[in-house]
């Protein structure tokens, strides 16, 4: 069962323009590439069944154009020069002369592609660099993405319907969620330093904690990594698709299958 897609709002490019996905209807004609071929010329094929699967976990994924890498820094804090997704761990995403990848098996920096042959480079955000867990917070279209890099209550909002950044800034219910304040941390460094140097003694950039697993938490109702419903589609002969403005190639088909 493919069980694989995207929040409602992602756009698929169409004969008729950007659509949401969760607008297309079966007959619809998107751009597509054969998925043998990265190399393959640019069509338009009919959708020939849509797919709709509630309650799915949706992880944020984010890649950076090469060509942001030619404009001027002050132009670089531009939300829309970025492909942002919200999709489940299970779709599949063409890596650059390797071939197609689960969204789990991204890793930041492997090389995707866009519509017009251009590189995409996938920005993994997680301590690991890949996709990132999306948590709830107190508005249903918003969710938040901590920054796991440093111990601050900072993070990345993202819109749950197309998956687009909002905004950056701090949401402290999940933040004293995941993060556990470690009290002892300075006590065991003056422990080490010898006793002469402790009443002058100053420690920089150590950690003062540690992040939890979102899976040992015991989260209350409207609390926790965002489920949502996630759409699909069968595309006929070539099973991909572009998504998001700047148009990624994806693959429609059970990732099992690819």
């Amino acid at each position: 069962m493919n069980t694989s897609g995207f929040v409602g709002g992602t756009l698929v490019h169409t004969n008729r323009g950007l659509v949401p996905i969760k607008d297309i209807k079966v007959g619809d004609m998107v751009l597509s590439r054969d998925q043998h071929n990265a190399e393959g010329e640019l069509v338009y094929k009919p959708v020939l069944h849509t797919i709709v699967t509630k309650d799915m976990p949706v992880f944020f994924a984010t890649f950076t154009p090469e060509s942001v890498d030619d404009l001027p820094f002050e132009q670089l804090t531009d939300h829309n020069l970025y492909v942002d997704l919200l999709c489940t761990a299970n779709h599949p995403f063409w890596e650059r002369d390797i071939g197609w990848k689960t969204a789990a098996e991204l890793s930041r920096g492997n090389i995707t592609v866009l519509k017009n042959n251009e590189s995409a480079f996938f920005e993994g955000g997680s301590e690991e660099g890949g996709i990132e867990v999306v948590f709830k917070t107190d508005k249903n279209a918003v969710g938040f993405i901590p920054n796991f890099y440093d111990q601050s209550n900072n993070g990345r909002f993202v819109d749950l319907e197309t998956g687009r950044t909002l905004y950056f800034g701090s949401y402290a219910p999940v933040f004293e969620k995941l993060f556990v304040e470690d009290s002892g941390w300075k006590q065991r460094l003056l422990e080490q330093t010898p006793v002469e140097l402790r009443d002058n003694a100053e420690f920089y950039n150590f950690r003062t904690g540690f992040w939890q697993d979102d899976a040992g938490i015991d989260w209350a109702e409207g609390e926790g990594p965002v489920t949502t419903t996630v759409y699909n589609i069968e595309v006929a002969d070539t099973d991909t698709y572009f998504v998001g403005e700047q148009g990624l190639w994806v693959n429609g088909d059970n990732p099992d299958k690819t």
